[in-house]
């Protein structure tokens, strides 16, 4: 795991102390060791860096940036091959000798000897660029999920990008203006790192599954492409109990892979069925390993899940590693939590997951397995009902439909009259959406923005992406789906995990999150997915029986790591009453409206929502980037 750093500029130097500088800001990535090569030709210079994470192979040999046998490619690489064993064998095969045990050197032969079809044979996390000396271009190349960032900023003289949004910033030199857009979506949907782009006008995000390719010549002209589809294709044919046999295996397999390292491991454990999943999968492979586990505890909170941790801790017998978080600390932490993020982000349960990394790091551990993803191959969370909904609508299986809503509904969490706002939602077309948002609460333009002046900033209200596609009728739960694989939804979690492990100079690895796995699931029946009596990731499930304990696969009140939020705010809100003024420079926020709303939510004037937190958050996230 690692940081990478690079710039192409025409006509001119590159200034090596600037780009050491900007490297030296990456080092938590890599503290192992850092590193940077330059590279010229005819129009200009190229310099790639490299911070290392030594996790594969610890020797100097599997430092970067690495060249390949035939110094043709060179590479600079973040992420872990976990099957770059296997590969190394077909390598080996076809004659070539490895000079190490690292899966860098693996990626680069690879990259070697089959090109770009070399990626449909990864099983990994990454974020890599190749250099083509002969063909004078660059290959820059995201994985299928997103686990690993890339963040570029692209004109027809320059090109630069980096693992964190910080240091391509430091590379621009120059004030960035932000993306007022993303800071609408944001601020009154909550929606972020879902597109290519940022929070700055000027920097964009490679989606999952992308490439991007440079050609570096005396103008810099460059493509985007799609190298890796999820398909959602029905297998119609199979059954449920050879579902969850086949699912069974492929997980196990996943375990096994993502186990494949030369530092210590440990176990993010919050209680709920994919931590204790990973936990317990890892416990049926290896009976006599030592198991570490980190788990976040809410103490004298509803949200407190100790009790089920404990219970998975004691039956696989593992050693277990607890933090509390009060109020006091989260307000103490939270400009550098913002500032280690990059961007704002979307509650308090980020903060949890940060210390519970920190816990990881001071316990001596280097890598974290965790279970997300889970929820978005699965549909989990609620189950997505309005896409069952639609599905069941689509196909006209009308008594089914009822039928599940009733026994959707009778689920803790659940009622009826949340059932009936999906069912509108599903059945709304996207011209009457926003109308419909304000029925139900979500106006997309509130008292507090100021509608007139979103039109100075060409801001517009875009419909939710519900992943629909009209070719795929009965199948909207799984287009929503994908969707939340590689857009809405889980783009902003790996966001989260990667910058508060990489803050700590730890690794994350989500064992869920391998190309096949999520075939599979997307290609199961929805039913499989969510049962007719309304029971979320029901294959999954089943797939675990037996190595999971019952009591916490037939689990109804699954929370996760989340804090108490709004005793968290209200602590916040009274040291600093005026924490929210820097979100006067966004101008179509009407200031002393949207301070009302904030002071009559801490008040308890107003029902809490997600709404405080993210004004707190792009407040002093506005403060941090105004000082830089």
């Amino acid at each position: 795991m690692c940081g990478i750093l690079g710039k192409y500029e025409i006509n001119n130097t590159i200034d090596n102390s600037l780009f050491a500088e900007a490297l030296f800001n990456l080092k938590h990535r890599g503290p192992d060791h850092q590193g940077f090569e330059s590279y010229e030709n005819n129009y200009g210079n190229l310099i790639l860096g490299h911070t290392r994470l030594s996790i594969i192979d610890l020797s100097e040999s599997g430092q970067q940036p690495m060249i390949s046998k035939n110094g043709r490619y060179h590479i600079i690489f973040n992420g872990e091959i976990y099957n770059y064993k296997e590969i190394r064998f077909e390598l080996s095969k076809e004659g070539i000798i490895f000079k190490s045990d690292s899966d860098t050197e693996v990626l680069i032969e690879a990259w070697s000897r089959w090109g770009m079809s070399c990626l449909d044979m990864l099983k990994g996390m990454f974020a890599f660029v190749i250099y083509d000396i002969e063909k004078n271009n660059l290959t820059c190349i995201r994985d299928p999920f997103g686990i690993k960032p890339f963040y570029y900023n692209i004109n027809s003289e320059k090109f630069i990008f980096s693992s964190e949004i910080s240091t391509v910033n430091i590379l621009l030199q120059s004030s960035t203006d932000f993306n007022y857009q993303t800071i609408y979506n944001y601020l009154v949907f909550g929606h972020y790192d879902n597109n290519a782009s940022t929070f700055y006008k000027n920097i964009s995000n490679l989606m999952p599954g992308h490439y991007l390719e440079v050609e570096l010549g005396n103008t810099i002209n460059y493509k985007i492409g799609k190298w890796f589809e999820l398909s959602t294709k029905e297998n119609s044919k199979i059954s449920f109990i050879e579902a969850s046999e086949k699912l069974r295996n492929l997980f196990l397999e996943n375990i096994k892979l993502h186990m494949r390292s030369d530092v210590p491991l440990g176990i993010a454990l919050s209680g709920g069925v994919d931590s204790s999943a990973v936990a317990c999968a890892v416990r049926s492979l290896y009976p006599e390993l030592e198991i570490n586990t980190f788990t976040y505890v809410a103490k004298n909170s509803d949200l407190d899940e100790e009790n089920w941790a404990d219970k998975i801790n004691m039956h696989i017998n593992a050693k277990p590693h607890k933090i509390i978080v009060n109020p006091i600390e989260l307000a103490n932490d939270l400009a550098e939590l913002i500032s280690a993020q990059g961007e704002p982000f979307g509650s308090s349960s980020i903060y949890a997951q940060y210390r519970v990394f920190k816990l990881a790091k001071q316990s001596g551990i280097t890598v974290l397995l965790e279970g997300q993803g889970a929820d978005e191959l699965f549909a989990g969370y609620h189950g997505y009902p309005g896409s069952r909904i639609k599905s069941l609508i689509e196909t006209k299986k009308f008594l089914k439909l009822l039928l599940f809503i009733h026994n959707w509904s009778k689920w803790p969490g659940r009622n009826y009259k949340k059932a009936f706002v999906h069912f509108f939602q599903a059945i709304t077309p996207e011209f009457l959406e926003a109308n419909a948002l304000k029925i139900i609460g979500r106006d997309p333009f509130p008292s507090w923005i100021n509608k007139e002046k979103l039109k100075n900033y060409n801001i517009k209200f875009n419909s939710y992406n519900k992943g629909y596609h009209k070719n795929h009728k009965g199948r909207s739960l799984i287009e929503i789906l994908k969707s939340s694989l590689i857009g809405n939804g889980l783009m902003n979690l790996l966001r989260h995990s990667d910058r508060n492990s990489m803050y700590w100079s730890m690794e994350s690895r989500v064992p869920f999150l391998t190309s096949d796995m999520a075939e599979f699931a997307l290609s199961l029946p929805e039913n499989y997915l969510i049962s007719e009596k309304g029971e979320t990731k029901s294959v999954f499930k089943s797939a675990m029986r037996g190595i999971v304990p019952d009591e916490i696969l037939d689990r109804k009140d699954k929370i996760g790591f989340q804090t108490p939020e709004l005793d968290i705010m209200k602590h916040i809100y009274e040291s600093n009453k005026n924490v929210l003024e820097h979100l006067k420079s966004i101008h179509f926020i009407n200031f002393e409206l949207c301070k009302k709303e904030y002071e009559d939510m801490m008040n308890g004037n107003k029902k809490y929502t997600f709404l405080a937190w993210r004004l707190l958050n792009l407040s002093i996230w506005l403060k941090i980037n105004n000082t830089k």
